[in-house]
């Protein structure tokens, strides 16, 4: 018994360590997975949502793009005459 140091160690190992390691594990597979996951595929889906809606202005018609331009142009020159 002396030899084993009153097996202290192993009941370090039984209580505290096994207590840390599952309290790891339980916070890596609810905050991970649940958040940082959840967080990653989150932005993945609104960039391909953004993509999808983003879509039928990419006609390949520079007329389209033209009008854009000068749109857009049209917009600039209001705000900084009128502001």
């Amino acid at each position: 018994m002396v030899y084993n140091k009153f097996y202290m160690d192993e009941f370090y190992a039984a209580t505290v360590v096994r207590v840390t390691v599952d309290g790891s594990r339980w916070v890596w597979h609810r905050f991970d997975e649940a958040v940082i996951d959840g967080a990653v595929h989150g932005t993945a889906w609104l960039w391909q949502s953004a993509g999808r809606a983003v879509r039928p202005l990419q006609t390949g018609k520079v007329q389209n793009y033209l009008l854009g331009m000068f749109l857009g142009l049209f917009v600039v020159v209001t705000v900084v005459v009128f502001l």
